[in-house]
């Protein structure tokens, strides 16, 4: 807001100072009278002092003076015409009749500038400060608002400006703050109802997955089965919501730190160790220290794995590198890939068109970008050439961390 405001400051004076000297020139052109021919009692004074003759009026021939076109037509019009001499001095002319007569020769006036020059500088520097005393409060409290914006973004929170009803952006600062309150009661609503979810969900699924355990051995396997089945859905989708939520409501802090690439993948093959007998998951990496927030890029690469093991015959490939100060996460599996529109299916709740499964709820890709987005990045979607299947790639720039 500093650098806006001194680009500002200085252009508003520039297009002034500009203003006044051209309209000043445009009146001196059309009203000031030429005042070239006069000579002051000064300078004769002066002459006077030095103990010279004084200047006189004398005939001198016409064709001795050589003058240009228009200075010419001035004395054949009877004005008087000055004329510098290499001394110094000036002599005047003027037509009177077939005679050319001259005055002179009269020393130049000093000019005194001093007065005019103290008074330009007062005057700009006066408008000036005019506009710094205009202009520094209205930006000081457009910073106060942008800090506030910045804030609100990385946690929201009600914000409260100081702000006088007299200033010209109260009515934003109004708007802004009534819009906080807003955002952050529906922000509360929304954490509200996830933890109702999950209380008033959960609490009866456990109740249910007891009783079908009890029933075991009274009902029919494939029932038994099926009921279980369900239940592990149901709970699926709690725990996808929850995380959901948590994202959309920026209920988890934001911690964006340097970490090696090497400790952060030994944590996920942990997790995925006892899918190896199922599917093949390959972790590479370049052990190289980049900036990320942990937390949420590991929520983001397991909804990604996690929607390539529905989708992949034996092989998933995960690989994360930084190239070109770009951090970049790649998970690509050997499924059938992608015979659809794959831009919607970013959007929440939205699944594959192809998808035979009924596992999934269409949050985890949701929820990748969204850490993506958190990461000031992207993520991208294609076919993998050497799988086959679908290709995930999460991408955001290594910023320099203090």
């Amino acid at each position: 807001m500093r650098t806006q405001f001194i680009r500002i400051y200085v252009l508003m004076i520039a297009i002034v100072c500009l203003l006044l000297y051209s309209f000043n020139a445009i009146f001196k052109e059309v009203s000031d009278v030429d005042t070239t021919h006069y000579t002051s009692v000064n300078q004769l004074f002066a002459l006077q002092a030095t103990g010279d003759t004084l200047p006189s009026f004398y005939q001198v021939p016409a064709e001795h003076l050589s003058l240009p076109e228009h200075l010419q037509v001035k004395l054949e019009q009877g004005e008087i015409i000055p004329l510098e001499l290499s001394s110094g001095f000036w002599t005047y002319y003027q037509l009177r009749g077939d005679e050319l007569v001259a005055f002179g020769p009269v020393p130049a006036e000093p000019e005194d500038d001093n007065i005019q020059n103290y008074f330009l500088i007062f005057f700009y520097s006066a408008l000036a400060l005019l506009f710094l005393g205009l202009l520094k409060p209205l930006f000081s409290e457009l910073d106060q608002l942008l800090k506030s914006a910045k804030k609100f973004g990385k946690k929201p929170q009600a914000i409260n400006l100081d702000i006088g009803q007299r200033s010209s952006i109260y009515p934003l600062a109004v708007t802004f703050q009534k819009m906080s309150r807003q955002i952050m009661d529906l922000l509360t609503m929304n954490r509200d109802l996830s933890r109702t979810i999950a209380h008033e969900l959960r609490t009866p699924l456990s109740r249910m997955r007891f009783v079908n355990q009890a029933l075991k051995d009274t009902i029919e396997p494939s029932y038994h089965d099926r009921l279980d089945q369900d239940i592990e859905e149901i709970d699926r989708l709690i725990a996808a919501y929850l995380n959901f939520a948590k994202l959309e409501n920026k209920e988890n802090i934001f911690n964006k730190k340097k970490h090696y690439f090497e400790p952060f993948v030994d944590k996920l093959k942990e997790k995925y160790q006892i899918f190896q007998d199922k599917v093949q998951i390959n972790f590479s990496y370049q052990n190289v220290r980049a900036s990320f927030d942990a937390k949420h890029i590991s929520i983001a690469i397991q909804n990604l794995i996690s929607n390539a093991m529905r989708y992949s015959q034996s092989t998933i490939n995960v690989d994360l590198s930084l190239e070109n100060n770009v951090c970049k996460v790649t998970i690509a599996d050997d499924g059938p890939g992608f015979v659809s529109d794959k831009l919607d299916l970013f959007d929440a709740f939205v699944r594959q068109k192809n998808n035979q499964s009924d596992q999934g709820f269409g949050l985890g890709l949701y929820i990748a970008r969204r850490v993506a987005i958190l990461h000031s990045g992207d993520l991208r979607v294609d076919n993998d050439p050497e799988l086959g299947g679908a290709r995930f790639t999460l991408v955001w720039p290594n910023e320099k961390m203090k």
